[in-house]
C-alpha cells in the first residue's frame, strides 16, 4: 500500500489531470498537495486526492465554476 504519493508527475497521474496544471490546481482549486521546504518534491495522500476528486465532481455537476 502506498501512504503518499510524491513528485509532481505522480499526484497528476493519480487525478488524471497535466503536470502543467499542477501549481494552478494547488493554488486555485485546493488540490491537496505540499512540500516540506522550497525546492523538495510534491507529495500527497492518496484518500485526500481522492475527497479532492470527489469535490470537484459535486463541484461541476453542480454547475459551478
Amino acid at each position: 500500500m502506498e501512504m503518499v504519493l510524491k513528485g509532481r508527475e505522480a499526484i497528476c497521474e493519480a487525478v488524471n489531470e497535466s503536470p502543467k496544471d499542477f501549481l494552478r490546481l494547488v493554488r486555485d482549486e485546493g488540490l491537496p498537495a505540499w512540500r516540506r521546504n522550497e525546492g523538495d518534491a510534491w507529495r500527497a495522500l492518496p484518500e485526500e486526492l481522492a475527497e479532492w476528486m470527489r469535490s470537484q465532481s459535486a463541484k461541476y455537476r453542480e454547475g459551478g465554476e
